[in-house]
């Protein structure tokens, strides 16, 4: 951290350092043993070439400015503590997180959809708590939500890099609101996650008798019914199958396929339609346009879990399977037909073979099967060729 020579009275300007490579320039404020803090957004640049000096010289202009007029309003007012904290130490937490995503906006940064996930487990553990309230005591109970609670979408715990991730976020952006006045909360009060670490999501899907009965078995919700099959069928995940188009399912040589752009990875994958597929497209209208929705689902995977869990129970079949499960049931049969790992990598539109791979081990099953079936076809020839040591007397 390093002090600038403006020093005069109790407001001093500081810099900070950010990972790639810039400093942020704060106003220091200390008065009777109290110390505050603002954040200009302001950012000091490396100097490479002589441009970047002479904005950096701008920059530091700036700041002084704006601290000369912090003076003035000091001196005129009094040394007061509100006048760095303006009012907003009251701000909700989760109103505060959506004004600083505003202001990364603003600078042109990327959106970082963390942000949007840190909010949603904020308002499942407390969404109502203040930024001057939050401590070591919310951290730990945000932690504990983290670690324990199962994914809406796969039924699994998250895993390590899951809660690191949304960690991370959350004390990046308390660390802000501390540098700026409106909290008193460093990441050194983030609670350890050493071996807090969830096993990879545990892959369960049908097996293709399984699929077989789940087709004839009646389900009690059509939504839920066509949603899964035509996962089975394609792959497609749930964020990618309730924004598919008409657009997207384009005729090639008289054969359908899904062309789509995949929110997750952001790669186009294309889908061949094969009979399941087709079966439980619905129809389209004569007057829909090619904007409009193939599929009418709901916003989240909540109830088409609960009307599935149902379906699956009906069918006879012993398994915990999610709306995820459709998923891993189309890698399964694709490997399972004899479809190589490079097709099974483009149907899935994974971006390396890893991912791919991670769907073999639930074929281990089989590989034991068919060893099983080689000791039956050898076993008889295996007895004739043996000679038995007789046992000496």
């Amino acid at each position: 951290m390093n002090d600038f020579e403006i020093t005069r009275e109790k407001i001093i300007i500081r810099t900070r350092p950010l990972k790639n490579g810039n400093q942020s320039i704060y106003l220091e404020m200390h008065h009777e043993g109290k110390r505050s803090t603002e954040c200009l957004h302001l950012y000091l640049v490396p100097e490479e070439t002589e441009k970047d000096k002479k904005q950096n010289e701008l920059t530091m202009l700036a700041a002084q400015n704006i601290r000369a007029q912090r003076y003035k309003e000091a001196t005129r007012k009094g040394f007061s503590h509100d006048l760095l904290e303006r009012d907003d130490t009251d701000t909700k937490l989760v109103d505060y997180i959506k004004l600083y995503c505003d202001r990364r906006k603003k600078m042109g940064k990327p959106k970082d959809r963390r942000y949007d996930t840190l909010i949603y487990w904020i308002n499942k553990v407390a969404p109502n708590i203040r930024l001057h309230d939050v401590n070591r005591i919310f951290a730990l109970k945000l932690r504990d939500a983290l670690v324990n609670t199962p994914s809406e979408v796969t039924g699994d715990l998250l895993r390590k890099s899951s809660i690191q991730s949304i960690y991370g976020v959350f004390g990046h952006v308390m660390q802000q609101a501390t540098d700026e006045g409106k909290a008193n909360f460093r990441q050194a009060l983030l609670p350890t996650l050493k071996g807090l670490g969830q096993p990879k999501h545990t892959r369960n899907p049908l097996t293709f008798d399984e699929l077989q009965k789940l087709i004839v078995t009646p389900c009690r919700n059509e939504k839920t019914r066509t949603a899964f099959l035509f996962s089975c069928a394609t792959g497609l995940r749930w964020t990618d199958l309730k924004r598919l188009k008409w657009k997207n399912v384009v005729q090639h040589d008289e054969k359908w396929q899904v062309e789509i752009l995949q929110s997750k990875t952001r790669r186009y994958v294309y889908v061949p339609l094969n009979k399941l597929a087709m079966s439980v497209l619905p129809k389209r209208s004569e007057d829909a346009s090619k904007e409009d929705l193939v599929f009418d689902l709901y916003a989240g995977t909540n109830s088409i879990n609960a009307y599935l869990e149902e379906w699956i129970e009906a069918a006879g079949i012993d398994k915990h399977i999610s709306y995820y499960s459709g998923r891993h049931t189309f890698a399964t049969l694709q490997y399972e037909l004899g479809a190589s790992l490079s097709i099974t990598q483009n149907n899935l539109g994974h971006c390396d073979m890893e991912s791919t791979m991670g769907y073999t081990h639930i074929l281990e099953g089989k590989k034991l099967q068919v060893t099983d079936k080689i000791n039956e076809m050898f076993a008889e020839r295996l007895k004739k060729r043996i000679v038995w040591e007789k046992p000496r007397k």
